[in-house]
This record gives structure tokens, C-alpha cells and sequence, in this order.
């Protein structure tokens, strides 16, 4: 299992590296709704990255300064040693 921070960063080059974005309507399994961007399209491969915050959840969170600090910097320093494949 990946830890959180590895999948955060994962979606983060994805959401960077990637101009074909698109958002879908999806159902949780408590049947749920909510919209997610992700990669590619529906029609073809849709790969979900992120879902879009409700106002509720937005209003509900509280940031934790110093550790976006934290991890802002490590992801800038991890990003800058990433070497990928051009097609």
C-alpha cells in the first residue's frame, strides 16, 4: 500500500504534466455524488486524480500551515529529479 504523501505527489505530476483533464460525475458507495477530474474521457479511458471539494467540505477544513510548508518544499525538490519519457 502506498503511504498518502506517495499518492499525493503522484497525482500532483499528473495534474502538472497533463493538459488532457477532464471532469466526470461519480457515485460513492453510499451512493453518493460528486465531480472528480481526472485523465482522459469517458468515452475513452478515464483514470479519476482528484474530487472536487463540496462547499461543506471546503468550509469544514482548517489548514495546517507549517506541513504544507513542509510538503510543498519536498515535492519541489523531488519534482526537480524526475526524469520522464518524451513519446
Amino acid at each position: 500500500m502506498k503511504p498518502f504523501i506517495q499518492k499525493g505527489f503522484e497525482k500532483a505530476v499528473m495534474l502538472e504534466r497533463n493538459d488532457e483533464l477532464s471532469i466526470a460525475l461519480v457515485k460513492d458507495s453510499n451512493a453518493d455524488f460528486a465531480l472528480v477530474v481526472g485523465l482522459g474521457s469517458m468515452e475513452d479511458s478515464f483514470t479519476p486524480i482528484a474530487k472536487l471539494l463540496t462547499k461543506s467540505e471546503i468550509d469544514s477544513m482548517n489548514p495546517v500551515k507549517e506541513g504544507s510548508r513542509v510538503i510543498d518544499e519536498w515535492f519541489k525538490m523531488v519534482r526537480g529529479s524526475l526524469e520522464g519519457k518524451t513519446a
